[in-house]
């Protein structure tokens, strides 16, 4: 389409054929990467994007986050907490490992002011023993993925979707 470029920065290559790294349109469409100088999209990006913190799609109205615990045994750990009455449905998909087994799985939690909190949790078969460890979600000022340890110490790595 060859859109008329309002910024673009380049390197090597010499002055008639240098790499572009990065480029703005006329009609505000941004390309990241080498060689994106005509981007097709709002934002186009060639490689991997690294991003600290949460991922936000239209002003909350979705929500990607990730959150990793090591070592815990205390009984009712808080585990990952999502902001109050953002999102009706969190996804919560973790992988659990200790000394005594592992499992991954996804923990679904359904939250409105009229009916409260309904959750299941949905995984593989336990690789060892898992009798020692129960997630579950509750609500406090948003809805939480919590773990109730009885025996063992136990890790969790988990990924929270909020629609």
């Amino acid at each position: 389409m060859n859109q008329k470029k309002v910024f673009q920065f380049s390197y090597g290559g010499g002055f008639l054929n240098p790499e572009t790294l990065f480029s703005i349109t006329e009609l505000g469409k941004v390309g990241i990467g080498e060689g994106l100088v005509d981007p097709s999209e709002r934002l186009t990006v060639s490689g991997n994007i690294a991003l600290t913190g949460n991922l936000l799609i239209a002003s909350s109205k979705a929500l990607v986050s990730h959150q990793e615990v090591l070592s815990f045994t205390v009984s009712d750990n808080v585990i990952l907490a999502t902001a109050a009455a953002t999102y009706r449905g969190v996804f919560f998909d973790y992988v659990i490992w200790g000394s005594l087994g592992q499992r991954t799985g996804t923990l679904m939690a359904s939250y409105d002011a009229v009916h409260g909190l309904e959750f299941t949790d949905t995984s593989t078969l336990a690789m060892g023993n898992m009798d020692g460890i129960v997630l579950r979600a509750n609500y406090s000022s948003g809805v939480q993925l919590l773990a109730d340890v009885a025996t063992g110490t136990w890790n969790i790595k988990v990924m929270v979707r909020g629609i």
